[in-house]
């Protein structure tokens, strides 16, 4: 009505709906205007946008998943589209797992638990398709029992409402893969870590591999994996999954101890998945480096009412140990050593999470910028590093009973300093709207500055 462009942004928890609430939203307004779904993010996109919108002559409704389309993709698509004068709304679908949302100007938000009317109202119509009594009570447990509230949510209800064997979560899990052999369940662990940690799948021919058929066999999942265990599972297209995030969690917690401990498990089904990959795949491969990248290299905004990214995957940063974090990333650089975003993340996880041996850090980003010396990511990244390294320079200097002067420490760290300072430079020159080059850069002036004014408190800013 406002005719002009935005983005509005759909947070939602998994199994809340989200996806299925963008598609309705698209259903209901395919009258008025033409409505996109986004399959694939290529060069193209912008393109066939503009050709919908020419021969439509009506605005266009783009619905995109935030795992076909990240954030930086996003707003490069935005850019274009607005150049091209083109009328567009990108309804962006955002899946996390944070356990409260920002619902700011332009967000729209849908999370579980429900709360307790709208799990009163899911009550009511699920309650009325079936006449099990099981399943009755099974649906009103879920809604009113204080032990089972995290788990309201419509894939919940609709799963206790029409699997015959579903009581709980932990039951209807341990049925599933009690018939199955260790070689399936060391399969469906591999689709419980990729459909917990990301919103892809593992390939039909990728799965008909591991388990020792022919690439191209067209056997079912029911014939492949057993009848009761392939109940676990969802085919889409060319994709298979697990049925929902919160079934795969309870795979890895049964088949990594049964205990809280479940997770220090991780660090080795990750090695196990990432061999397995690059064995059958080939570590070049497509898949291999999309299935690994959303494992273990992508991050998303989830941090409550701030847009910050985690610094790392996920599934990295639940790995409990820094030590196995960092074998899981140190592993991927040796397998498929000519991808930047594995150094990166390498060198990263140097200064935020083991906080030491920067030069090791430093030579990470290198190779990264080296593999790809267009990507600012990498550029910030090293400014970062070399930061880092200046911040720890600062912090023993300041610790010392004898400190130096501040004309000493200076000179300790020029040649840190203007590294960093060429490193946000490049970053600012090949992403000029991107806000990071300037404000970090900025920054690290501000905390050289403070501890030099700290090492001569006689002496003003100007003198020094």
């Amino acid at each position: 009505e406002k005719r002009r462009n935005f983005t509005l942004e759909l947070h939602h928890t998994p199994g809340s709906g989200g996806s299925t609430v963008a598609l309705r939203c698209g259903w209901e307004l395919r009258r008025d205007f033409v409505v996109a779904v986004l399959r694939q993010y290529s060069q193209t996109t912008a393109d066939r946008i503009d050709q919908l919108f020419r021969l439509s002559q009506k605005p266009v409704l783009l619905i995109a998943e935030a795992a076909l389309l990240d954030p930086a993709q996003r707003e490069d698509l935005y850019r274009e589209i607005s150049r091209r004068n083109i009328r567009c709304v990108i309804l962006y679908v955002m899946r996390g797992f944070a356990e409260r949302f920002d619902d700011s100007a332009g967000r729209l938000v849908l999370a579980d638990p429900m709360s307790d009317t709208e799990a009163s109202d899911f009550l009511r119509v699920f309650s009325s398709r079936t006449t099990s009594n099981r399943r009755l009570k099974a649906l009103h447990d879920l809604t009113t029992s204080a032990v089972l509230n995290s788990y309201r949510s419509p894939f919940l209800y609709g799963l206790t409402a029409y699997e015959e064997d579903f009581e709980s979560v932990d039951r209807f899990v341990a049925v599933h893969l009690d018939a199955a052999t260790p070689s399936v369940q060391r399969i469906i662990r591999y689709l419980a870590l990729v459909t917990r940690y990301t919103q892809t799948g593992i390939s039909v021919p990728f799965l008909n591999t591991l388990l020792g058929l022919d690439a191209a066999s067209d056997v079912g999942l029911p014939e492949a994996l057993g009848d009761s265990t392939s109940r676990l599972t969802v085919r889409r297209d060319q994709l298979v999954r697990l049925l929902h995030p919160v079934i795969a969690e309870e795979v890895l917690k049964q088949s990594l101890g049964r205990t809280e401990d479940w997770r220090y498990g991780l660090k080795n089904v990750g090695l196990e998945f990432i061999t397995e990959a690059v064995n059958t795949l080939g570590a070049d491969a497509d898949e291999t480096l999309h299935l690994f990248r959303e494992l273990f290299i992508r991050r998303d905004f989830w941090t409550p009412g701030v847009r910050r990214r985690r610094n790392f995957s996920e599934l990295v940063v639940e790995i409990p140990s820094v030590a196995g974090q960092h074998q899981v990333l140190q592993r991927l650089t040796e397998v498929c050593p000519t991808d930047p975003h594995f150094w990166n993340h390498l060198g990263r996880h140097h200064i935020y999470e083991m906080k030491q041996d920067f030069a090791a850090a430093e030579l990470y980003l290198k190779k990264a910028i080296e593999l790809d010396p267009t990507d600012q990511v990498h550029h910030h990244a090293l400014g970062m590093v070399r930061r880092f390294w200046i911040r720890s320079i600062i912090s023993e200097v300041l610790r010392s009973n004898t400190p130096p002067t501040a004309e000493a420490l200076f000179k300790s760290i020029d040649t840190l300093l203007t590294g960093a300072a060429d490193e946000f430079a490049v970053t600012r020159q090949l992403a000029p709207d991107d806000d990071h080059g300037y404000i970090t850069h900025s920054q690290l002036v501000i905390e050289v500055l403070e501890a030099l004014v700290r090492l001569n408190p006689e002496k003003s800013l100007p003198e020094l």
